[in-house]
């Protein structure tokens, strides 16, 4: 009897070892394969631009620390130092992207350009109009910022009536301290759209755009991107 149960532990304990390896081998594969698509082709190619927006930078972090620590667990010292390397790489690379090292105004700006994703309003209208007003941005662009009628314009004048409120469109609102001289609405194709403002501001007229193109993971980004690069490129060497 002794002897089956000395096999049954032996055999559980080899059954844990494998499925650890497993787990330590597939959270490897996902940060290596998060990392290569990031520094090649990102989400040019449809089926893996999925793959791409599926493996985003902190979640690649958390895989490969996570993936170290199961190689320490199963006393792989070389798999794991390379992949708390990379885990530690990676968090370098989170951290650069994060507001932390992006200042609010750049010092030697006499310009400040703010934009906000207010996810119709599900994070509260105070608590947005407050932090707005507290950058004290000159302008203002909001996408998924909800419908477009006379109440809510009343609404966006009262909250920030120091500028000058364009009118929403395709969920998108530019608020300017600046005066606006034009105001143009366009798609990008059928996964995007933009909003392009013309201010006149004291060093001259200024063109800015808000865009907007649908979060999907099935769709790449490079054909409305490469849309907006044309009208942008209309322009010539105005300003932008």
């Amino acid at each position: 009897m002794k002897k089956y149960i000395v096999r049954f532990w032996l055999v559980l304990s080899w059954a844990r070892q494998q499925c650890i390896a497993f787990l330590a081998i597939a959270l490897a594969c996902y940060a290596a394969l998060g990392v290569a698509i990031r520094l090649t082709i990102k989400d040019a190619i449809p089926f893996l631009a999925t793959v791409y927006y599926a493996a985003p930078l902190p979640a690649v972090t958390l895989a490969a620390l996570f993936a170290g620590l199961l190689w320490l667990l199963l006393r792989k010292p070389r798999r794991a130092w390379l992949s708390l390397a990379v885990g530690m790489v990676c968090a370098w690379w989170t951290f650069q992207h994060t507001y932390v090292t992006n200042p609010n105004r750049s010092d030697n700006s006499d310009r400040c350009v703010m934009f906000w994703n207010m996810s119709s309003g599900r994070l509260g209208w105070s608590r947005m109009v407050t932090e707005l007003n507290s950058q004290n941005p000159d302008v203002i662009g909001l996408v998924e910022c909800g419908h477009n009628d006379s109440d809510a314009m009343i609404r966006w004048q009262e909250a920030f009536p120091d500028y000058e409120v364009t009118e929403s469109l395709g969920g998108m609102l530019l608020l300017s301290k600046c005066q606006v001289i034009s105001d143009v609405y366009g798609s990008l194709g059928n996964s995007g759209q933009y909003k392009h403002v013309t201010i006149e501001t004291n060093s001259g007229v200024l063109h800015v755009f808000v865009v907007d193109i649908k979060s999907d993971p099935l769709m790449p980004r490079r054909e409305p991107l490469e849309e907006f690069a044309e009208v942008t490129a209309a322009l010539g060497d105005q300003p932008i």
